[in-house]
């Protein structure tokens, strides 16, 4: 996917989650390895109250990449 059509994808319906996907594909995407940035585009077609929900804790998921973008996107969250 390239960068135009990734960020479409991270507007979303909420205000808070498209700042923190943004922020993610401004920031770590350029330098992710190829799992992450798999696990990012594969977050990105998820619906928005499921990833909140992967957000908050409610789900996990046993993909390294995807944990690793969901801790990344928490740090930016808290902060």
């Amino acid at each position: 996917m390239n960068p135009g059509q990734l960020r479409w994808r991270c507007r979303r319906g909420m205000r808070e989650l498209d700042v923190l996907l943004l922020r993610w594909l401004d920031e770590d995407f350029p330098l992710a390895p190829d799992a992450e940035r798999r696990a990012f585009e594969q977050l990105l077609s998820w619906q928005d109250p499921d990833i909140v929900d992967l957000l908050a804790g409610r789900v996990s998921t046993d993909d390294p990449g995807l944990r690793h973008v969901v801790e990344r996107l928490l740090i930016w969250s808290s902060g």
